[in-house]
């Protein structure tokens, strides 16, 4: 998850960031991995279809 956050915020980076992040079904924990991982690169976050029926990875809870 951590190396998808990555690559979400390398690209932001190019892109000239900050910007509103939204997350679509499973890209709703690579959203939250990039806002708490790269707060400097995110003014909002969008979380559409983050139903939580699925237990987050062990390394979800942890924020930097």
């Amino acid at each position: 998850m951590q190396d998808l956050a990555g690559d979400v915020a390398a690209v932001m980076e190019r892109l000239g960031a900050p910007a509103i992040v939204i997350g679509n079904a499973f890209g709703n924990r690579v959203a939250l991995f990039v806002a708490f991982g790269r707060p400097d690169l995110v003014t909002a976050v969008v979380l559409v279809c983050a139903g939580g029926g699925v237990a987050p990875e062990p390394d979800a809870r942890r924020v930097r």
